[in-house]
């Protein structure tokens, strides 16, 4: 069996050095592995590298893709593309997900909005989930935007998230409905 791992490195917030780390664990953790790792990192503004790249790791190898110019990590385009193109590019028995960055789980604040609460309790129904912030477009995945990202042309096995408040069971039922 063989296994693609994706994982969206959303890092163009605070999180940059992190990544950066996470990077470099990644391609230390590739030896003698069988596992297909692409990540497709965006990077903070304030960095030697502001555009976004994308990378394979293999046998201790951190090997560039492509680069996509700046993008937006809160743009479910491209997030969609990344799995669609990568999923592809490297075929495989299984794919796993990861995305990677500040999450908010139930808490809609726009953190780019300071007009409103930071943390809210919702009166009826969850409406938004936040993740993947990208701090040079100010922007971020809600959990429609994040449904419309994962509406790929490949098969997701494993969907999963490296980032806060994001293992909440609240989260799943907006992403229950079964993928191809």
């Amino acid at each position: 069996m063989t296994l693609t791992l994706l994982i969206y490195l959303s890092a163009d917030n605070n999180l940059n050095d992190s990544a950066m780390q996470d990077l470099e664990s990644l391609r230390r953790g590739s030896f003698n592995s069988d596992i297909t790792v692409i990540v497709q990192l965006d990077r903070w503004e304030f960095v030697d590298v502001e555009e976004t790249i994308r990378y394979l790791i293999k046998d201790g190898e951190l090997t560039e893709i492509k680069r996509l110019g700046e993008t937006n990590a809160g743009d479910p385009a491209v997030l969609k593309s990344f799995i669609e193109e990568s999923a592809k590019a490297y075929p495989s028995d299984k794919l796993m997900v990861v995305i990677w960055s500040h999450g908010s789980g139930v808490d809609d604040a726009n953190i780019y909005d300071r007009k409103r609460e930071l943390y809210f309790v919702p009166k009826e129904e969850i409406e938004e989930i936040a993740i993947s912030y990208d701090d040079s477009a100010q922007d971020f995945l809600d959990n429609i935007e994040l449904q419309k990202a994962l509406d790929v042309d490949v098969k997701i096995d494993v969907l999963g998230f490296d980032a806060c408040l994001m293992g909440m069971f609240e989260l799943g039922s907006p992403l229950k409905t079964p993928r191809n």
